[in-house]
């Protein structure tokens, strides 16, 4: 369901309302936006901001609609001229920003390569053997911004502000919450069959021919995921999430992953930061799964979280399945954004 935020601007003042620009004070209340037929003592939000929600559109490429918006876009749009403007630059910090924006900008290249930038990851997934490959991949998959079962983040021990810790948290839905696989809700049923069928069109644009069989097993897993991951509740318990752990206990906890090649994977030093785990017994039923469900199944959903996580940067068919389903079902986004406002957001996030 689309949103639609109220304008900030009804509510600041202008800096002249301090006294810093002028004599007088001037308000920087925007009444125009306001709808005064409705008493403020009913409805404040729709009396402050009735006639901006009424009067103007959520543009097709948002979701949402704001003064935080307009600020983006106005930014977005400096910052593509900076990022072409340094396409002619000696500098070569400021060509490292070009390049990677004129390689994204570079749509006849990328329908070219296709899916040929996954093909070392996808390859890595077909030497899999059996379970013992599971944790190592999971790890490696992490590492390289792929989600995956398990997830982990550095960031400060919650109780010793001063030392950081790494993190391990449930992880690898490719719905939002454990409740869109579970719930018999009408509404969740029916995105849990169009993620089904979205799955199955990733796989057939990716070229596998069992596609439809693959989506099965998929879903299947990542429900039986979701039966051991914890709610949205629980996950807010602080003292719940904060689980201390060795390498000894962690192997107690999850048996089937082999925690020693696991944090070589997930690229950490030898002298191990303190590990803290958020659902331990979410380990335990993950570990079971990796025991019981057979290869072909990790296969399956390894090669679709590599697929999906990669398709916003492939080809303009992946693109806009990937946007169908992830903004347009799940977001009520209605059209992909133009192309130079990505390739600006990926400079940003990436170049800082």
């Amino acid at each position: 369901m689309k949103s639609q935020f109220f304008p900030a601007v009804a509510v600041l003042l202008s800096i002249a309302s301090l006294g810093f620009a002028a004599s007088t004070p001037i308000s920087g209340i925007q009444t125009a936006d306001m709808d005064t037929k409705v008493r403020p003592q009913d409805d404040l939000f729709q009396y402050a901001n009735g006639t901006w929600l009424r009067d103007v559109p959520i543009p097709p490429d948002r979701s949402s609609y704001g003064v935080d918006s307009l600020m983006t876009e106005h930014s977005l749009a400096q910052q593509r001229e900076l990022i072409e403007a340094a396409q002619i630059s000696t500098d070569p910090e400021a060509r490292k920003v070009s390049d990677l924006y004129s390689s994204y900008m570079n749509e006849a290249r990328v329908e070219r390569n296709g899916t040929k930038p996954l093909q070392a990851e996808l390859q890595r997934i077909v030497t899999m053997k059996g379970a013992s490959d599971i944790g190592p991949m999971i790890a490696h998959l992490d590492r390289i911004g792929i989600p995956s079962p398990i997830g982990s983040a550095v960031r400060p021990d919650s109780k010793h502000s001063t030392q950081y810790a790494f993190w391990l948290t449930q992880n690898g839905l490719g719905l939002p919450d454990r409740d869109y696989y579970l719930s018999d809700d009408a509404r969740l049923v029916g995105f849990r069959t169009k993620y089904r069928q979205h799955v199955e069109k990733m796989l057939h644009l990716l070229g596998d021919s069992a596609a439809a069989g693959e989506a099965d097993k998929i879903l299947a897993l990542e429900t039986a995921m979701a039966k051991v991951q914890w709610t949205r509740v629980a996950n807010r318990d602080a003292q719940k999430t904060y689980n201390p752990q060795t390498l000894e206990q962690l192997a107690q906890l999850a048996p089937a992953i082999d925690w020693n090649i696991y944090v070589k994977a997930a690229g950490l030093p030898g002298a191990l930061p303190t590990l803290i785990v958020r659902q331990p017994d979410y380990l335990t039923g993950l570990s079971a799964l990796v025991q019981s469900t057979p290869i072909a199944a990790w296969k399956a959903y390894f090669r679709y979280r590599v697929l999906s996580s990669r398709a916003p940067f492939l080809s303009h068919a992946l693109v806009e399945e990937d946007f169908a389903f992830n903004q347009g079902v799940l977001q009520g986004t209605e059209q992909v954004p133009e192309r130079w406002k990505r390739g600006t957001q990926l400079v940003d996030r990436l170049m800082g």
